[in-house]
């Protein structure tokens, strides 16, 4: 017997089953995804705000290298919340929160490698490291295995006691999420969503999604600390940061604003404190 393999066929019945996947993730919470999707163009804008800081300052300033760390880190972010967002929609919730976890690291790395560098590297001897150093250390950071120091650098973001236990808390759920286990590894006789091609799982699905928007609040404080800490906060700053509020954030209770996928001050509390604080 003799079989034919159509494998552009095949390819084509997987995309069509793979958009179903993504329909039915994206419809059990639109407006949660539509916070990813306000996270990362937040940080377009972010972006954009770092660059017009880079033309006011000359190489030599010595705020130009914090900077050019904080613009990779967002750099970075943004590029990795197109991994989050195919993962949620594909089901691949243990890689969305491998992906969470990698913006919580990093994003208190940059704050470290910012405010005080020696937590990082013991025996570095200026207060920021440049961008190539900041590289080179989140390079050998990967290479050992080795976590980055929060203990030591979330003090120096001004985070009380309590909250960096409850980050300590989340990276340690993410973590387990990111591992192979009974309630992240679809397998048959532990999973009753499971399907042999891709599917969706509702439950998991909100389970990481909640643990990520926890994330993005850990990760817009510590870089928005940082960027304040080394631009200082002026008219200009100030008017962009309220522009971002009014485009990407809702500070205002409306319910029907409430469904758009902005991030409300109750998904962003930290941030939102923050803000509040130097736009008033």
């Amino acid at each position: 017997m003799t079989f034919t393999f159509d494998s552009i066929n095949e390819i084509r019945r997987d995309f069509n089953w793979h958009s179903n996947v993504a329909i039915g993730n994206y419809e059990q919470r639109p407006e949660l995804l539509g916070k990813l999707w306000s996270f990362q163009h937040s940080y377009l804008l972010v972006a954009d705000i770092i660059h017009e800081l880079f033309l006011e300052y000359q190489e030599q300033n010595p705020k130009f290298e914090p900077l050019w760390i904080l613009y990779y880190n967002i750099q970075s972010t943004i590029y990795e919340c197109n991994i989050l967002q195919i993962n949620f929609l594909f089901g691949g919730y243990a890689g969305a929160a491998r992906t969470a976890r990698w913006i919580l690291e990093t994003s208190i790395g940059t704050a470290g490698a910012i405010l005080d560098a020696s937590i990082l590297k013991s025996d570095h001897k200026s207060k920021s490291m440049t961008i190539r150093e900041f590289i080179s250390c989140l390079e050998k950071y990967d290479r050992q295995g080795k976590m980055i120091p929060r203990k030591n650098i979330l003090p120096l973001l001004n985070i009380s006691k309590l909250r960096r236990k409850q980050i300590d808390c989340l990276y340690s759920k993410l973590s387990k999420q990111s591992h192979l286990s009974e309630t992240t590894f679809t397998r048959p006789h532990s999973d009753p969503n499971f399907h042999s091609q891709l599917s969706m799982n509702p439950q998991l699905f909100k389970k990481t999604l909640e643990l990520t928007l926890q994330v993005i609040d850990v990760s817009m404080y510590s870089n928005f600390y940082s960027l304040i800490s080394v631009s200082g906060i002026d008219e200009d700053l100030k008017s962009n940061l309220h522009g971002l509020i009014n485009s990407y954030f809702q500070p205002k209770r409306n319910r029907t604003r409430q469904k758009s996928g902005l991030l409300l001050p109750k998904d962003i509390p930290m941030t939102w404190r923050l803000l509040s604080q130097y736009l008033k």
